[in-house]
This record gives C-alpha cells, sequence and structure tokens, in this order.
C-alpha cells in the first residue's frame, strides 16, 4: 500500500484526499481473475456504493458494454466473461 499523491474531483465538485492506492490487487469478475488497482478513500457508508470502472480496467480486460443489452463482456487471456446489468 502506499500513500496516495494525488487528490480526487468527485462528481459533486467536491476534492477528497485518497488514504492510499492499492497496486495489482487480483478481482474476480464472472470467472476471470484480472489484477487491477485501487485509490482507498474516507467516504460515507451507504448500501448502494458503486465501483467505478476507469477505461485502464475496461482496456485491460478487454471490454465490450452493450448498454441496450445491459450487458459486458470481458475477455481475458482468451477467456470470455459476460455479466449482465440492468438499472439503466
Amino acid at each position: 500500500m502506499q500513500l496516495a499523491a494525488f487528490s480526487l474531483q468527485l462528481a459533486d465538485g467536491s476534492e477528497k484526499q485518497p488514504l492510499a492506492a492499492l497496486e495489482d490487487v487480483p478481482v474476480k469478475i464472472g470467472n476471470l481473475w484480472v489484477l487491477e488497482d485501487f485509490i482507498i478513500a474516507d467516504m460515507t457508508e451507504t448500501d448502494d456504493a458503486q465501483i467505478i470502472l476507469e477505461r485502464p480496467f475496461l482496456a485491460t480486460s478487454g471490454s465490450t458494454i452493450v448498454v441496450k443489452e445491459g450487458r459486458i463482456t470481458l475477455k481475458v487471456g482468451g477467456v470470455l466473461s459476460c455479466i449482465l446489468f440492468y438499472g439503466r
């Protein structure tokens, strides 16, 4: 874990100083494992907290997003995994 030397600008325009950054954390998505980086921030706990998938993750995982069908397809090491989402 490393100290984060940057700030985050949130959707409401406010800024937060992250507590730390984690690199190369193994994450299982469907039947695939990928290494991803995470930023740790002190935030108010809610039941509907969301993880934001940014471009580096989407590029690494070879993602295809079809919003109309509510589907994200990931391809890592030749293995495909499909995740369905709803509530657009």
